[in-house]
């Protein structure tokens, strides 16, 4: 055991080794925390049927929220007109955004 931590290779491989320190460390997990409670509103919100969690995800991403998403919906005219609000935000999945449709009254 003691020949394979002692090995030159190793040694040069653990030197590149990138070490977070406790507050970076700390920033990623709330970040990644904030992330999930976000997603897991938006399910909770929305239904579980109607949304998965990588759709949520991408939502997310996209930058839109559950009070986003209402927003985009009142100020469409109609329920083709919001689809392709949704389609030029970056929501490209087409069952999401008829799903999407469907869960938010018009």
């Amino acid at each position: 055991m003691e020949r394979v931590f002692t090995h030159p290779k190793l040694v040069s491989c653990l030197s590149h080794l990138h070490i977070r320190s406790l507050k970076q460390q700390m920033s990623i997990w709330v970040e990644q925390k904030r992330l999930y409670q976000r997603i897991s509103n938006l399910i909770r919100s929305l239904g579980k049927p109607s949304v998965t969690s990588p759709q949520a995800k991408r939502l997310d991403a996209l930058g839109l929220g559950l009070d986003e998403l209402k927003k985009l919906r009142s100020e469409s005219k109609d329920g083709e007109d919001f689809l392709k609000i949704l389609k030029d935000k970056g929501v490209n999945s087409k069952p999401l955004r008829e799903k999407l449709a469907k869960v938010l009254p018009p």
